[in-house]
């Protein structure tokens, strides 16, 4: 039985728990099938070599514009916001990250030594 509201007593709780506890051991049964994590694997292993990982295909342009039109914004807005506020206060992860990248750079690359 498939409850389409809130329990309301502890009968109405206990059947709401044990038929999601039901449906959760199914989908755990499923994708602990030998024969579903490969297939999920080699999926994984065909989409990344295709399209590289991910992270490398995310646009985050267009992710900050999304988020924007979520919360009601204006385009650019929030871009702008993140860009004045980079520029006050540099994100720390970043400065770390391009300073060792400038730090491994070879020394024929460098404009200004130092």
């Amino acid at each position: 039985m498939s409850i389409p509201h809130a329990p309301t007593d502890r009968a109405m709780a206990l059947e709401a728990a044990l038929e999601a506890a039901a449906r959760m051991k199914g989908e755990i049964e499923e994708a602990l099938a030998m024969d579903a994590l490969t297939r999920h694997l080699d999926a994984l292993a065909d989409d990344m070599d295709a399209d590289g990982p991910l992270r490398c295909r995310v646009d985050g342009r267009e992710l900050v514009y999304d988020v924007e039109h979520a919360l009601g914004h204006e385009r650019g807005s929030l871009l702008n916001a993140l860009a004045r506020r980079a520029r006050q206060t540099p994100p720390t992860a970043l400065v770390a990250d391009l300073r060792t990248l400038l730090d491994t750079m070879p020394a024929a690359w460098r404009l200004i030594e130092g």
